[in-house]
Parts: C-alpha cells; structure tokens; sequence
C-alpha cells in the first residue's frame, strides 16, 4: 500500500499528497473487495441492509456496499413498504454524492473566498433513479459470494413442505427453505392456519440437511400490527405463537423472510 513519509524539516503539503494518501487506501481495499464484486458486475452489498418491520413499514439498516467498485457507506431509513412481497427484488440503492455545508466542512481560502471542501459519496434508498444502482438481493451479498468461494457450491434449496393444522404457502412467492454453505435461510410468506397467543402450534417440518444445529427463536412480522414468535427445533419442527395478534382485524399471512441460522 502507498505511504506517505512525513521526513524531518518540515514537508510542505499539496493537495496532490493528500489524493496520494486516499488513493493508496482506496487501492488496498479495493484489491480485497474487488475479486467478489466482478461476480456481480461491480454491486455488491458488503454489510448491513437488513429490513425489520417497524409500526407498519419495512425499515432497511445502515451499512456498506460497493457501487460500481467503489465503497461508499449506505444510510438507510424507512423504505415505505408495508407488504412483504415487495420486498423481493423491490428495494433500489443508489449513488448520492454532496457537498457537506457543515461547519466543519468550511475551509476559509488563501484568496480569501470560503469553501465547501469535503465532499460526501454515500449510498441511499433510490430517489432520483441515479446510477450506478443496485437491487437489495441476498445473491448479491458478500458473505453469500464468500460462502461460494470457500464451501465451493452455491445455493442449495428445497421448498416448504409437510404443513400442517391450516397453514399453507401464500401463493404470492415460490416459499424456499435455502442453504447457503452452513447457512440457513427461509424465503416464506405463509397463509396463517390456527395460531393461539397461549401455546405453540406446529406449522411444517423442515427437511433433514436443513435444520438448526441449536434450537432457535424469530420474531416475525405479520399484517396490520401483528407480531409472532417462530420457534425452530433442531428435529426440524417449526412452531408459531402470537405475540402481538391484532383481534379487530386478525392476520392472514406470515412473513418468515428474515429467518437465518446456522446448520450443523
């Protein structure tokens, strides 16, 4: 990596050191970074951009992504979407670059004019359609591109099955139960059967190669306010409780996207 030597007497700085100095940093980590990206054209997302369900939108969280091979930090908020469908292949990242007007950003010039010197380049939720851009997608993740690279297999996935007491897939979208290397994840939005808010009641069964080496626990998010606790047991029995079941207007779907653990 480049390096600038600060030798003693005195060294006169210039603006073409400082581009030295980001230059040699932004070549380092690109070199690390750059070898997963060009499996996905250059757009990538590197950390962060989870969605949780905050009051009745999807929220999306802070977090880093490569746009056209440059890093840039991605600021996220509250996406607008209620419907969990649309978050499939729905949500857009986007270039934003701006001049900070801050204070700090303020620098008084040698000519005596005042100057605007640090430029932001971030990333955001689509608002303009700029490019470079990408589509928020599980495919395009880096630990997904990681777990290819080390396990050397991609994706292996096998659909919902073996329902049970009412509850079916929604029909909206092919429900996956998907193995990432020793990762599990579930892509499911469920037609809601019998659900209590006193005991457990069993949904499906998970298939073997799949299941939780651990028993786990989700909160998962269901229409107009309603919240469920999904238990998975290492035997592959997937249960359901209500935490929050709005009785006015009772759901009819869950949402079991953001379930991820890991297999033995």
């Amino acid at each position: 990596m480049n390096k600038l030597l600060f030798p003693n007497g005195g060294l006169p700085l210039y603006g073409n050191d400082f581009d030295f100095m980001q230059s040699g940093l932004h070549e380092g980590i690109n070199a690390v970074l750059r070898p997963f990206a060009e499996q996905v054209s250059g757009n990538m997302i590197v950390s962060g951009l989870d969605f949780t369900l905050v009051g009745s939108n999807y929220h999306i969280s802070d977090g880093w992504v490569m746009l056209n091979y440059e890093l840039l930090k991605f600021v996220g908020g509250d996406t607008g979407i209620t419907d969990p469908v649309d978050l499939q292949d729905g949500v857009v990242v986007e270039l934003y670059v701006f001049q900070d007007s801050s204070p700090n950003a303020t620098r008084t010039m040698a000519n005596g004019s005042t100057e605007n010197v640090w430029q932001r380049r971030q990333a955001r939720l689509a608002v303009v359609g700029g490019l470079p851009s990408l589509t928020v997608s599980d495919s395009i993740r880096l630990e997904y591109l990681l777990s290819i690279a080390i396990e050397g297999i991609a994706d292996v996935s096998v659909p919902m099955i073996d329902f049970e007491n009412s509850w079916t897939g929604s029909g909206l979208f092919s429900n996956r139960i998907i193995r990432r290397g020793k990762t599990v994840i579930l892509r499911g939005l469920l037609s809601v059967g019998t659900i209590d808010d006193a005991v457990f009641t069993q949904i499906f069964t998970i298939q073997e190669g799949f299941r939780p080496k651990v028993r786990q626990y989700f909160i998962c998010a269901m229409p107009n306010t309603s919240i469920a606790l999904v238990d998975i047991t290492t035997s592959g029995n997937v249960l359901v409780i209500g935490v929050q079941l709005s009785i006015s207007s009772p759901p009819s779907l869950l949402d079991l996207s953001n379930i991820r653990y890991e297999t033995a």
